[in-house]
C-alpha cells in the first residue's frame, strides 16, 4: 500500500512504482471513478481519447453543417437584412469577446 498526500490546491503525487506498473508518463490521461468510499484511479488508452475527440468532433461538424442549412433558409422564417445585421454584429462581438477571453488559454 502507498500513501501519499493531498496538497493544498488539491494535488496528489502519484507513487512511482503505480505509475510505472500502469505504463504511465507525463501528459497520460487517467479517470477517478468514486465508488462508496473509495477512488478507483483508472488509465485511460489513447485509442479511446482519439475516438471520444472523433466523435465530438463529428458531432459539431454535423452541429455546423444543420445550422448553415437553417441560414440558408431564413427567408422562410420572414428574417429582414437588419435582423440578419444584428445576428452578425453579435457573432462578432462574441467572437471578439471569446478572443480576448481565451486567447491565452492554450
Amino acid at each position: 500500500m502507498e500513501i501519499s498526500t493531498i496538497t493544498n490546491t488539491g494535488y496528489v503525487k502519484v507513487p512511482f512504482e503505480i505509475l510505472k506498473n500502469l505504463g504511465l508518463t507525463n501528459g497520460s490521461k487517467v479517470s477517478f471513478i468514486k465508488d462508496g468510499d473509495k477512488i478507483i484511479f483508472k488509465k485511460i488508452d489513447k485509442e479511446i481519447v482519439d475516438e471520444d475527440k472523433k466523435r465530438m468532433l463529428d458531432d459539431l461538424k454535423a452541429a455546423y453543417e444543420e445550422k448553415l442549412a437553417t441560414e440558408h433558409n431564413v427567408d422562410e422564417y420572414g428574417i429582414s437584412d437588419e435582423d440578419r445585421e444584428v445576428v452578425r454584429l453579435v457573432k462578432e462581438i462574441r467572437a471578439e469577446l471569446w478572443e480576448k477571453r481565451y486567447a491565452h488559454n492554450d
